[in-house]
């Protein structure tokens, strides 16, 4: 919480934070005006906003700030008044925010309103667990306090256990078909944080949450089960132990039965969600053990696609996932990226054929192959194991150079990006052989890039349209040529090369030709 400044806005006076808890303490009586309660939250807010995190708690304390009159007041209001709702529930978030989660379910397990002057202000039959309540209540305002509630059940093992034991965290996980896509990321957000632990793993995917995420997993929506299939994987993502789980539980099966529907929307969404994955300590060994990198690889050999928009959107996801799955999967130096795994690796040129696909695809008739094609090749080779990858992979790299010659506009600046990604891998590579005071063994893959950028056409004429480039009203014209001119200066061949053109060093040196960040 902010700390008061002398800019900030004063705390209220003492006698006007007394009466201002006064007026919220009796707003259950329905004596006090509705204006009059909205002006003693807000004296309320903004006193406690003043208090430094560490000050606080006493400062609650000492004035008697409590938070179930502010309850009593949400049980009041419409749920439809939003401006009286957010009030409330900004300050019920305030005073919450001192309190551990075991607190705040022992004390609050039952809404009972204003405790905090013995007044129980509901009839017994209006009586409900806060927790609970709140996943009821119409307001997403009011799911995000209870969800901001259990946010604090990781902080501590007790917490864990109070949640485990509790059917809160069902009624959390339910939430993921709430409307409100914030609520959604904040429910998937406390599940992982809560299975990073062995109970609150344990918890996470006991049999009562298996089945409600199994309920959620049979709706007609495909965003609700999009929702779960994300926070699914994140789980299973976070260790060996977690992907056992989640296999147990039977959740991958619906992950990997869903990739082979025949909605596009959600095929491509879930793609996508695996090339996060994949970045994970434990995502490139999910994919694979649950089959994911086979059906992918057959997603992108898909035949024919030329006259089928959506075949070929998919063919673009799945090219578009592995070429970011070979960026995680290929070492830059020391050390070793987590998920790097060098069977997998091997792989993508072996038992998935990913690489003559790619090949493939950069002589489609579709534009959108073709670009993705490029782009994934210079992920391919934007590290020294991966132009070794490549160079291994000759009908790969001829195709490459081939496509590059022959393309044009949007395409033509998609393949100096991929140049640029060589002309930095390898640059890197000199530069960990320097720094290493070794004779430069990674002398070949710099050798790999200067093979390529000449048979890409790499002469005068060349830099000349590297120049075209740099000047046009494009941005994204401009950033490539910007990029491959940059990779080319951290090679002595490179600076070779621009040296022997008095028209490309006049160009560089006019710095007045481009006053963007980037021409500077």
């Amino acid at each position: 919480m902010p700390t008061a400044t002398a800019s900030a806005t004063l705390p209220p006076a003492p006698q006007a934070l007394t009466d201002a808890i006064a007026t919220v303490n009796a707003a259950h009586t329905g004596e006090e005006s509705y204006a009059a309660v909205f002006t003693a939250l807000s004296t309320i807010s903004l006193a406690i906003d003043a208090q430094s995190p560490s000050a606080l708690p006493a400062y609650v304390a000492q004035h008697g700030i409590a938070p179930e009159p502010c309850l009593a007041i949400l049980n009041q209001i419409s749920p439809s008044d939003e401006r009286m709702v957010g009030l409330v529930c900004a300050v019920l978030g305030k005073l919450l925010s001192i309190m551990s989660y075991v607190e705040i379910s022992a004390r609050y397990q039952l809404f009972t309103g204003a405790r905090s002057i013995e007044v129980d202000v509901l009839a017994p039959s209006r009586r409900q667990p806060l927790l609970l309540a709140g996943f009821d209540h119409p307001s997403a305002l009011v799911r995000e306090l209870v969800l901001t509630a259990l946010d604090k059940a990781p902080e501590s093992e007790e917490g864990v256990v109070a949640l485990a034991a509790s059917p809160i965290l069902q009624a959390a996980i339910a939430s993921l078909d709430h409307e409100s896509m914030k609520v959604a990321v904040h429910v998937a957000s406390i599940l992982v944080k809560l299975s990073r632990t062995p109970a609150g793993l344990a918890a996470a995917l006991n049999p009562s949450s298996t089945a409600t995420f199994h309920q959620l997993l049979m709706s007609d929506d495909e965003t609700i089960k999009l929702r779960v299939h994300d926070a699914v994987a994140q789980i299973a993502t976070l260790s060996d132990a977690a992907f056992d789980g989640v296999r147990r539980a039977g959740l991958l099966g619906s992950l990997v039965e869903d990739l082979e529907g025949t909605d596009l929307l959600a095929k491509i969404n879930l793609v996508a969600l695996f090339g996060k994955l994949v970045e994970s300590p434990s995502g490139a060994q999910f994919l694979e053990r649950s089959g994911t990198l086979g059906q992918l690889s057959n997603l992108m050999a898909s035949s024919s696609p030329a006259d089928d928009i959506d075949t070929v959107l998919t063919v673009c996801a799945a090219v578009k996932f592995f070429g970011r799955f070979a960026v995680t999967q290929m070492p830059i130096g020391s050390p070793q990226p987590p998920s790097y795994q060098p069977a997998l690796l091997a792989s993508l040129s072996g038992s998935y054929n990913v690489l003559p696909g790619i090949c493939t695809l950069l002589e489609s008739d579709r534009v959108e192959l073709r670009e993705e094609a490029l782009i994934a090749v210079g992920n391919l080779g934007s590290t020294p194991t991966g132009l070794r990858l490549l160079d291994s992979e000759a009908a790969l790299l001829n195709g490459f150079v081939d496509a590059f010659r022959a393309a044009a506009g949007p395409l033509r600046v998609s393949g100096f990006r991929s140049l640029a990604c060589f002309l930095a891998a390898s640059s890197v590579s000199l530069l960990l052989a320097r720094s290493l005071c070794s004779d430069s063994p990674d002398d070949d893959v710099s050798s790999i890039t200067e093979r390529v950028y000449r048979e890409l056409g790499g002469r005068t004429a060349f830099l000349k349209e590297l120049m075209q480039h740099a000047k046009s009203a494009f941005e994204e014209n401009r950033i490539a040529a910007y990029a491959v001119i940059k990779g080319l200066a951290l090679h002595p061949w490179g600076v070779t090369e621009m040296a022997s053109s008095a028209e490309f060093i006049s160009f560089l040196l006019d710095r007045a030709m481009d006053p963007s960040r980037i021409g500077k």
